[in-house]
């Protein structure tokens, strides 16, 4: 009897953390909305980017897309904060928007992306 009792504790005990523990991450985490595509840097003119879509991206990513960041967008390489300034000519890139994309040429994403990320190896 004190053995079915301390068994039936123990996965009390269990569900109950597994249960917190999903919750507090669930709280904490921070979710990625939007689309990403993977680029190199063609030309940047102030807070304005032209860059080309690598071969790795599915065919809609590809070419060349222009795009502008605000001070609201992430700017990052290695999750350590950068600034615009560190990002540079031919660097490789991966972008993160949300919104449209109008279908000129090149494409534009219409709002500023809400994430770059610096994906060399070294800066």
């Amino acid at each position: 009897m004190k053995k079915t009792i301390l068994i039936v504790g123990y996965l009390i005990l269990l569900v109950a953390v597994a249960s917190g523990g999903f919750w507090i991450g669930r709280n904490t985490a921070e979710p990625i909305a939007g689309a990403t595509f993977y680029a190199t840097i063609e030309d940047i003119n102030q807070n304005n980017f032209l860059v080309n879509g690598l071969d790795v991206n599915d065919i809609n990513n590809r070419g060349e897309v222009y795009f502008r960041v605000d001070n609201k967008t992430k700017l990052e390489w290695r999750h350590t904060q950068i600034t615009r300034e560190d990002l540079q000519i031919g660097d490789t890139i991966s972008v993160t928007y949300i919104g449209e994309v109008q279908e000129s040429y090149p494409r534009r994403i219409v709002n500023p992306v809400i994430r770059i990320t610096l994906l060399e190896d070294e800066k």
